[in-house]
């Protein structure tokens, strides 16, 4: 009652006290733990606190619950009864009363509780839920980009493979050697393989040839497979790439620390950044020009 009477702007408090006591002899009454009650206050300007009681008075030691006074007619009593009762003073309790309280003012709580709005922000709740969503789902676009490009890449031919391994060197950090051939890009990027990333990897792991022949192997098959596709006077079919492409990411992964392979995988540099979304800067065979004396490039 109290929390509905301050939604509809009145001032209301909850009491807690005893019902009227018994009287025993002279000034003398009697309470008992029956008698602990608690009920709803109303402030109304001029009236003061008013003790506004809901419910109907409810008995006790069994006795069934009684109706309010207001809603019974009032019937003479026939020959009542004439017996001398104890005639309350004021020490009796004054039921709702609290010392030291005004019924001319209320409490400055209250007040402000009155012009306080206890609806809910379901509309600032919704608003930041959904920022939320939409931050999670941006963060899950580049790395969703990436996985859908190296999956064409493993199904696509030797330029296709060529570009994939050069994204996976730019997400991990490593330079990539741009306008070299292949050959010499499969020497600069040597160093930095590694054995396949497993639960004993160390967070800087060992690289180099040593710790991964078989991804230098592979490197080597997918650089002749590139050098027939660019070089040679007929195309010829170099078979599928998908395996050694595999072994030369696994390799560049082994090889980069925890730090660069988790950051390849949620914010992936070929992705997010123009120098990643460009060509692979690799020299064509046929449209080398020499624009100045001495060596352009080493091809094959």
């Amino acid at each position: 009652m109290a929390v509905m009477a301050r939604m509809l702007g009145i001032p209301a408090r909850v009491a807690v006290g005893f019902l009227e006591p018994r009287p025993v002899v002279g000034k003398t009454w009697e309470y008992s733990a029956y008698d602990l009650h608690a009920w709803p206050e109303l402030f109304f300007p001029g009236a003061g606190w008013v003790a506004f009681e809901p419910t109907p008075a409810g008995g006790h030691d069994g006795q069934a619950t009684r109706a309010p006074a207001y809603t019974r007619q009032h019937v003479p009593v026939v020959n009542p009864t004439q017996q001398p009762s104890a005639q309350p003073g004021n020490d009796l309790p004054n039921r709702g009363r609290r010392s030291g309280s005004s019924a001319d003012a209320a409490p400055q709580e209250n007040k402000h509780s009155a012009h306080r709005d206890p609806s809910f922000p379901w509309g600032a709740a919704a608003g930041g839920l959904g920022g939320v969503l939409l931050l999670a789902l941006l963060g899950l676009v580049p790395r969703a980009v990436r996985r859908l490009r190296r999956e064409r890449a493993l199904t696509g031919g030797p330029e296709e493979a060529w570009a994939e391994l050069r994204a996976t060197t730019l997400d991990l950090g490593l330079p990539w050697p741009e306008a070299r051939s292949p050959r010499e890009t499969r020497d600069r990027l040597v160093p930095f393989l590694g054995a396949p990333v497993d639960a004993g990897t160390a967070e800087r792991p060992a690289h180099g040839a040593r710790v991964a022949p078989e991804g230098v192997a592979a490197l080597g098959r997918l650089v002749r497979a590139v050098e027939l596709s660019r070089y040679a006077r007929r195309s010829e079919e170099s078979g599928s790439l998908r395996q050694d492409l595999e072994a030369c990411l696994a390799a560049l992964a082994g090889g980069a620390s925890r730090a660069a392979r988790r950051r390849a995988e949620w914010w992936p540099r070929s992705v997010l950044t123009r120098e990643g979304r460009g060509t692979s800067g690799d020299l064509d065979a046929t449209t080398v020009q020499a624009t100045y004396g001495g060596v352009v490039d080493h091809v094959g």
